[in-house]
């Protein structure tokens, strides 16, 4: 089975206006999975760490072969919006499956609360997952890379 089912992303970000890379073999970049992928929802987090933009803008931040499977897309401080996997990926992590069941509800997803680590889920089945390459230190994301943020949210919903 496969779990392509965001080919269609480059193409509609484009479309919106966005400034697009697309990460050779994108379209056929699916990780192994025992799960079916079908995200209900969009994951946004920053990358963190002191190394992260060590290397912007190129070469890129991490190895291409953890970008593709950490995140769909990742946006770059210059607004940039690089699309790097059509299928699941592996950055969502696990959570509060009461958090999970509002998502897929429509509901929004109040605080996580602490759970048994056996009660924990994977939502990388079911989120389009973003990275922002961004240290977390406090400081505020370049005005340009917000925009591209949401703009790449508003495609994806």
């Amino acid at each position: 089975m496969s779990n392509l089912v965001l080919q269609w992303m480059a193409d509609e970000l484009k479309d919106f206006g966005l400034n697009v890379f697309e990460n050779p073999g994108w379209q056929t970049y699916d990780n192994p999975t025992i799960y079916t992928y079908d995200p209900v929802a969009v994951l946004n987090h920053h990358t963190g760490g002191s190394s992260i933009l060590a290397n912007y803008p190129d070469p890129p931040y991490w190895p291409p072969e953890r970008l593709k499977k950490s995140c769909n897309i990742t946006i770059r401080p210059d607004g940039r919006v690089d699309v790097l996997n059509a299928g699941y990926a592996w950055d969502s992590g696990q959570g509060d499956p009461k958090v999970l069941a509002r998502v897929k509800a429509g509901l929004p997803p109040l605080v996580a609360t602490d759970t048994d680590p056996d009660d924990r889920v994977s939502g990388n089945p079911h989120f389009i997952d973003i990275e922002v390459q961004h240290l977390g230190t406090g400081g505020p994301i370049a005005d340009v890379q917000y925009e591209a943020l949401i703009g790449t949210n508003v495609v994806l919903l």
